[in-house]
């Protein structure tokens, strides 16, 4: 039995892959047939791996340091639980849209500064939660709709427990990953780095990183069939950016973890390029 017959026996219509070869599935489901998303975790161990990624969710969305006025977080996508397949556990949350409704090739700058403001926001329910998110990028974050630009996170795959300085194993995306995360290591500032990261792919093209040894350039470059000559860790090719844009990009990709800015730093300093960018179209 595949994937597709699993998910239409548990009573879910209109199944269609989401993320082709990720095991990431679309459809309705329920009484009131509402949109879902499924995300199934496959192997010896993908039961407990797939119930400790949705009690995070949970767990994160609802801590004391992220609610307002009693409602729970809706900087992190809602669970809907889990339910058992013929060929594996499936974990269940709403269908929102992909942020790269927004953040394609070529996107506006007020776009793609819109995102590191919001995008600041859903990283820091993670760090309020005590947890270290670890893999900040574009297809890890969803919008509740077009008019609503406020991101949501959705994968909580490699989130780990805040402990500065730890060394926890390489975490993160080839591409998006901190130096300091290529190394094993985890902070706060590596989640920066990886929303720095996220707007400068979109704005030019290439990823924002150094990479630290011949054969971590070969995996580089054999995951995204990237062009090494646009492997970079400086920035270079901000076109037309705004000035206050591009330096609050800069800082945030700066190979040392303590020069780069704090989320919340990061926000307030959007929220001005995004005023600069409005005041230039005036």
């Amino acid at each position: 039995m595949n994937e597709l017959e699993a998910l239409r026996q548990q009573s879910i219509t209109g199944v269609r892959p989401l993320i082709p070869g990720r095991n990431i599935w679309q459809g309705y489901f329920g009484p009131k047939h509402e949109a879902v998303v499924l995300k199934g975790v496959f192997g010896s161990t993908s039961d407990s791996k797939l119930r400790l990624e949705e009690q995070l969710a949970r767990d994160i969305a609802a801590h004391p340091r992220n609610r307002t006025e009693g409602e729970i977080c809706s900087r992190v996508i809602p669970s809907y639980g889990i339910i058992e397949t013929a060929v594996g556990p499936y974990f269940v949350t709403p269908r929102m849209l992909p942020v790269s409704v927004l953040l394609d090739e070529g996107a506006k700058s007020a776009d793609v500064i819109s995102f590191l403001m919001h995008g600041s926001d859903a990283v820091a329910a993670v760090h309020c939660a005590d947890k270290y998110y670890n893999d900040v990028k574009p297809e890890n974050f969803v919008l509740r709709s077009l008019s609503d630009a406020k991101a949501v996170v959705i994968d909580f795959g490699t989130v780990t427990p805040r402990t500065p300085g730890a060394n926890i194993g390489i975490h993160g995306t080839p591409g998006y990953a901190s130096p300091q995360q290529l190394s094993g290591l985890c902070d706060a500032r590596g989640d920066v780095f990886g929303l720095g990261a996220s707007a400068y792919k979109v704005i030019t093209g290439a990823y924002a990183m150094r990479p630290v040894s011949a054969a971590h350039l070969q995996r580089i470059v054999g995951e995204y069939n990237a062009d090494p000559s646009k492997l970079t860790a400086v920035p270079s090719q901000f076109t037309d950016l705004p000035l206050k844009a591009k330096s609050l990009i800069t800082a945030m990709l700066e190979p040392k973890s303590e020069n780069r800015p704090s989320l919340g730093e990061v926000r307030a300093r959007a929220a001005d390029a995004l005023q600069e960018i409005s005041d230039r179209t005036v």
